[in-house]
């Protein structure tokens, strides 16, 4: 009792025999069960940190990520959780032969016994995440993947913010398809790689804080992109903010990252550099001190006269009125954030 109030929620797993009704129970207090086989005989779910699979033609169990020294779930997840979350459920190839798997970079093509395990990607060295986009997938084949097909996958840098897109062609047993190639990575975010149903053409999405969301259109290697839409033609006519990532260490050494945004000046109060009369910028940086807290800051001024510049630690910042800022905003993880050992030089804001 007190295990199923204050415990993990588990669960059992049975197969029923969808003639006689009979049932078996194979897994008993899981947490997670993942997908299943398009031919319906691998089951896998996780125990321990591993990817397992049960066969439900022999009943027979394979751990099959145990000699991989890499691990395909969140480590870094700081619930108190036992069993951590995998990265993915698996996405199965259409001949049940092999199944993809992630771990915290890269994709994985494991055999559904444990057998043999090929890398397709080489993200870690530089920290950079590949998922299997949405643009690999074909109607017919109903959520799975062939072998012979160009799989999309698309690229996020978890330090540099980069994010891009890249691709492959699973091996067949007549060819051996291709290797890994990286067709687009930028300091902006692409996102909803479209294929076409009946056409090699694809289309995405590519956007920053300075640049509205655009749909481009390209082909299959991605080489060409075009611009097809222009979603805001009338930003020439403001001054427009920018946003800079700023890297640093809290006290313990611990290399953490915030967003530190910049908002231009409107209005007639104006110096030298078409700035603020000391050739400032208004700026506002919101760092928090969690390895996984996500920043949200955005900034403006309402019509203040400019005083002299005023060094303020962000432990201080409550100081300053809010009324200052059009907008800031933080969004952090359930680890508590100190804001103390840091400190912005902003320019201070003096009533009429």
């Amino acid at each position: 009792e007190r295990a199923a109030m204050f415990g993990p929620r588990l669960h059992d797993v049975y197969s029923i025999n969808t003639r006689s009704g009979k049932r078996n129970r194979i897994l008993k207090a899981v947490k997670f069960t993942l997908s299943t086989s398009p031919d319906g005989r691998f089951l896998l779910f996780v125990r321990g940190g591993h990817i397992w699979s049960h066969d439900l033609r022999t009943g027979k169990q394979n751990n099959i990520t145990s000699r991989l020294k890499t691990s395909f779930t969140d480590e870094q997840d700081d619930t108190l959780a036992e069993e951590k979350r995998p990265f993915s459920n698996g996405i199965w190839l259409t001949d049940s032969s092999g199944v993809l798997l992630y771990d915290r970079y890269d994709i994985w093509l494991i055999d559904p016994r444990g057998e043999r395990a090929r890398k397709l990607t080489d993200g870690r060295r530089k920290k950079l995440r590949h998922r299997i986009s949405q643009a690999s997938y074909r109607e017919e084949n109903q959520g799975h993947i062939a072998r012979g097909d160009r799989i999309y996958v698309g690229l996020f840098g978890e330090r540099t913010k980069q994010s891009g897109y890249g691709s492959l062609i699973l091996p067949t047993r007549k060819a051996p398809g291709s290797d890994w190639e990286t067709h687009l990575l930028d300091d902006a975010l692409m996102l909803f790689l479209t294929r076409a149903r009946d056409a090699d053409i694809l289309t995405f999405t590519r956007e920053r804080s300075d640049q509205s969301r655009d749909l481009y259109l390209t082909g299959p290697t991605m080489e060409d992109s075009h611009k097809v839409t222009e979603t805001n033609t009338f930003q020439k006519n403001y001054q427009w903010g920018r946003s800079e990532l700023v890297n640093f260490q809290n006290t313990q050494g611990v290399p953490l990252q915030g967003m530190l945004y910049h908002a231009q000046i409107c209005g007639t109060h104006r110096g030298a550099r078409d700035r603020t009369p000391y050739g400032m910028e208004p700026s506002l940086g919101l760092l928090c001190q969690s390895s996984n807290a996500s920043l949200v800051a955005a900034d403006g001024l309402l019509g203040k006269i400019w005083a002299t510049p005023k060094r303020i630690t962000l432990a201080e910042r409550s100081s300053v009125r809010s009324s200052h800022f059009c907008c800031a905003a933080l969004v952090a993880s359930s680890t508590s954030c100190s804001l103390t050992s840091l400190s912005l030089t902003l320019p201070y804001l003096a009533d009429k």
